[in-house]
């Protein structure tokens, strides 16, 4: 079923002029800016006086390194299935070596190193390598 045209290009003429309108993403009415800052007003008329309290904002460092010394042979070279598609939906499931792999591998040229080398791990010592194995060593029927 097609709309007429004499409907269809009114209707989507008012789409247009509603999206150029400013308030159209307004989700609520904000009240007039008052010029004391310290001065508040309620909707009932009272009037009353705001304590001042200067905020300082702390500035922490942000912490992207990881805790894991992927120096240390045993922990680089500990399981992490990093080469399975979609890891993004399952990352919170593997070890944590493997989470912090992953969060920092953009940060550093070693730290990509280190994530391709627990990925090419995983390609040969995972669960897709083993899986491949089987099924060329257990015994199985051909279906032609």
């Amino acid at each position: 079923m097609q709309f007429p045209l004499d409907i269809l290009l009114p209707i989507a003429g008012a789409f247009i002029v509603l999206n150029r309108l400013p308030s159209c993403w307004a989700r609520s009415i904000t009240a007039p800016p008052s010029d004391s800052v310290t001065e508040l007003a309620s909707s009932d008329g009272l009037r009353l006086e705001a304590a001042t309290v200067s905020m300082d904002h702390v500035q922490r460092r942000r912490e992207v390194s990881c805790q894991t010394d992927f120096t240390d042979f045993n922990v680089l070279h500990m399981p992490c299935d990093v080469d399975l598609p979609n890891l993004s939906k399952y990352i919170e499931t593997l070890p944590n070596q493997c989470i912090c792999a992953y969060n920092t591998r953009f940060h550093s040229a070693e730290e990509y190193r280190t994530f391709k080398i627990l990925q090419l791990e995983s390609f040969f010592f995972g669960q897709y390598s083993e899986r491949f194995k089987r099924f060329e060593m257990d015994p199985h029927q051909f279906d032609y």
